[in-house]
């Protein structure tokens, strides 16, 4: 089984794929290009060479850019997607915008739109 996880640096996508790692699953996580210093919630994975880039990957793409989630999403054919991406760390004038694109993302890879 393959998984895709939307927001994996986080808290609860890092327990998202510890659990599915454990489980078996590879697990792909989707990472945006200006967080790629901010993995420490992910270390342990990317640090067991057992496991990252054989049972773990990363991805860069954004939520805001369909184009990079469908690539992303053709190229790994995912079983699952799990979206543990909120932005709970995005200043609170911007929740605005941050709340509808993860609505608006979901919305149209679950098919909906079209």
């Amino acid at each position: 089984m393959k998984a895709l996880i939307f927001g994996v640096t986080g808290q609860d996508g890092s327990y998202m794929a510890d659990l599915l790692l454990a489980k078996g699953y590879e697990v792909h996580g989707l990472i945006r290009k200006s967080a790629t210093g901010n993995t420490v919630n992910i270390s342990h994975i990317i640090s067991d060479q057992d496991v990252f880039n054989k049972q773990f990957f990363l991805h860069q793409g954004d939520l805001a850019d369909p184009t990079s989630l469908y690539r992303i999403i053709a190229e790994i054919r995912p079983n699952e997607i799990r979206t543990m991406s909120v932005g709970a760390t995005i200043w609170w004038d911007t929740q605005v915008i941050s709340l509808p694109l993860l609505w608006l993302g979901s919305w149209k890879l679950s098919g909906k739109s079209t």
